[in-house]
């Protein structure tokens, strides 16, 4: 899991000249050989009270198998009539359907080997173990521990968001209700800019 440590701040003086801090440079995190990495990324839309979430499952190279974006109103899921009534309404419930949709994914694709990733660090740090989950959620957690069974390998990993930027534009990428799936033949031109970075290592900035 990656950390954020503050280092101990230097005395300063009238000698000591203070110099912006310097971007920390990242990029896609490549999943072990013989592993699909499947990145999970959740929206809310505040201005229009609407959600979103996007998955992408890639090989160990980068190479792209499979995308799906969903877009719906606050109050309801498009597809899942008990939504409202199971599972409430909060970021942290959109970035766990995004979660639990990925594992879905990958298993009708018979993908066993498995790395979630989300930047989403309540998610993953619930789904390892080390938080309690809100008790809307409990719904959600509940399906994806249903899921868990079907995989031989599977790991539940925190990255930032500059490490997901394919999800996080699959989040965003529909601007009316209702879910898509994307093939090979049908990746948009700003997605596929994405995933050939990612693939060959482009380093994105955090600051």
């Amino acid at each position: 899991m990656e950390q954020c440590l503050l280092p101990s701040l230097p005395i300063v003086n009238r000698n000591t000249r203070l110099c912006a801090a310097q971007p920390k440079l990242l990029t896609w995190k490549r999943p072990f050989l013989g592993h699909v990495a499947v990145n999970c990324d959740g929206s809310f839309r505040e201005r229009n009270n609407t959600c979103g979430y996007g998955i992408i499952v890639r090989d160990c190279f980068g190479r792209f198998i499979v995308a799906k974006a969903n877009h719906f109103q606050k109050a309801d899921l498009i597809k899942d009539e008990t939504i409202k009534v199971k599972y409430g309404t909060t970021v942290l419930m959109i970035e766990m359907l995004a979660i639990r949709d990925g594992l879905r994914l990958a298993k009708g694709l018979e993908l066993t080997h498995v790395e979630i990733q989300s930047d989403s660090k309540v998610a993953i740090s619930i789904l390892v173990g080390e938080s309690r989950c809100p008790s809307q959620c409990l719904g959600v957690l509940s399906d994806i521990r249903s899921e868990i069974s079907f995989f031989k390998g599977l790991g539940f990993i925190f990255v930032y968001r500059e490490r997901n930027r394919a999800a996080d534009f699959l989040s965003k990428c529909l601007t009316s209700d209702g879910e898509r799936c994307f093939d090979s033949s049908d990746v948009p031109h700003a997605l596929q800019k994405i995933i050939v970075e990612d693939a060959l290592g482009f380093l994105t900035p955090r600051f």
